[in-house]
């Protein structure tokens, strides 16, 4: 796949749309606990002059995004590890509460107006 978006742009194809759907897992194997495999193919896919759009947070988190006026939830979640993504959909919402804070008064502030169940369901990609 990373071999043909080149060609894409050097023959001028203007009006492509390809999906590349992580799911947890690198196209090369399992997924690296400390790899960002969305930010390595977004790097790819600009480097050859493609528009990249990432759905990885689903709607649930609209609400927090909105109250983040220094955006250190957004800073927080650019920070996230492909592993993150995986360890997110078993913890239960209190120790996700905790790895999202990480010590920042800001970030605890934010999540503090959501219960440990809400934290628990707020989902990963388009679909919460």
């Amino acid at each position: 796949m990373l071999g043909t978006i080149n060609i894409a742009a050097r023959e001028r194809l203007d009006n492509l749309v390809l999906v590349v759907n992580c799911n947890l897992q690198r196209l090369d194997g399992p997924v690296r606990g400390n790899g960002k495999i969305i930010q390595e193919l977004e790097r790819a896919f600009r480097g050859a002059d493609w528009q990249v759009l990432k759905v990885i947070w689903g709607s649930g988190w609209d609400a927090l995004l909105a109250s983040d006026h220094d955006g250190v939830l957004r800073h927080r979640m650019e920070e996230c590890l492909d592993g993150d993504y995986q360890r997110y959909s078993i913890l239960p919402g209190d120790e996700q509460r905790e790895h999202w804070v990480h010590g920042d008064p800001r970030l605890e502030q934010l999540m503090n107006t959501l219960t440990d169940v809400e934290v628990a369901q707020i989902k990963r990609g388009p679909r919460s």
